[in-house]
């Protein structure tokens, strides 16, 4: 085997573990979250949001709108954890598909270095809630 073929096999495999850590973050926290506001299917919300690109904007709409979806209560360090996780990596998803090349293994270089970059932004925003200091201004 040749080293750029090697190398393309890296890629792949650092875009399908990108993939699924977005999915299985994503989807986690939405089925949490759903549940601690007092949905009757949750699982039903996590599957959409991940499945259809209709269902997490639906789903984070209703979530502020509380339409359908009650206040949730104390957040667990998992569930800011997977909040985290999943706005960094959606992020670094929407950043590759928007500024990558059309190369698939270039929109992975990019969508994993974006979401470096914003996993401390996601951090802040999540888990120390700096939005709370945005909305009150």
């Amino acid at each position: 085997m040749s080293s750029s073929a090697v190398t393309l096999q890296w890629w792949f495999l650092l875009g399908v573990g990108y993939w699924l850590v977005t999915v299985v973050s994503l989807g986690w926290w939405v089925a949490r979250d759903a549940s601690a506001r007092g949905s009757d299917h949750p699982i039903r919300w996590a599957v959409a949001a991940v499945a259809t690109p209709v269902g997490l904007p639906y789903y984070l709409y209703r979530r502020f709108r509380r339409a359908g979806l009650g206040a949730s209560g104390t957040h667990s360090q998992l569930d800011r954890l997977l909040g985290t996780v999943a706005s960094a990596t959606v992020g670094g998803l929407l950043a590759g598909a928007a500024f990558g090349p059309p190369d698939p293994f270039s929109q992975v270089r990019v969508a994993a270095t974006s979401a470096a970059v914003l996993l401390p932004v996601a951090y802040l925003f999540v888990s120390r809630q700096w939005h709370r200091h945005f909305n009150s201004a």
